[in-house]
């Protein structure tokens, strides 16, 4: 799976990919990826808002989007 970063602003691919052993492992890899980006994203008040992490197939077909949002939910920790 490959899992594109895209903050709104800029939008970095993965040219590599990675396996997983399944989709819930990719997302937590995501959100991993997403909490690492914001905590080295310069302050310099441009919100994340439209931060998210695509997550694609090897084809290259979007499988899941994982948002900004879904970390700051408490849901998202379970």
């Amino acid at each position: 799976m490959f899992l594109h970063i895209d903050t709104g602003f800029i939008r970095i691919e993965d040219t590599t990919g990675r396996l997983f052993k399944n989709l819930d492992d990719a997302k937590i890899e995501a959100a991993t990826l997403i909490s690492e980006v914001a905590f080295a994203w310069p302050r310099d008040n441009r919100p994340l808002t439209n931060f998210h992490v695509d997550i694609c197939n090897e084809k290259g077909m979007l499988v899941e989007t994982v948002p900004v949002q879904n970390l700051c939910q408490p849901s998202a920790a379970e």
